[in-house]
């Protein structure tokens, strides 16, 4: 399986996974990097997440089972993410962002 002078079935599957994978993988220049927030952004920063995150994962269940439909709730499941301080916690992001050293 793992011959000595690189040939083999290791050989083979990665190469197959460069092939059919490394076209689709992320732009490093797309990630966003390990943020630090100011001491007074950290509790709502964690609020928000917590609020957030938890009504996407349950709405996306929710679509998937058909108890939403993407035609007719879905301007209903945005208007219900901004009332969830979507723009505040997307300015918080923004702002830890411009003040790293990942901006420059």
């Amino acid at each position: 399986m793992m011959n000595p002078d690189g040939t083999g079935l290791e050989k083979h599957l990665y190469s197959l996974s460069v092939e059919n994978y490394a076209p689709y993988a992320i732009d490093v220049n797309d990630i966003i990097p390990p943020l630090y927030y100011a001491s007074e952004h950290v509790s709502e920063v964690a609020q928000l997440t917590t609020n957030i995150n938890t009504y996407v994962e349950e709405s996306i269940a929710k679509f998937i089972i058909g108890d939403l439909n993407v035609e007719t709730d879905w301007d209903r499941y945005l208007n219900e993410l901004n009332n969830l301080g979507l723009d505040r916690y997307l300015e918080i992001i923004q702002l830890s962002y411009d003040n790293s050293a990942f901006s420059k």
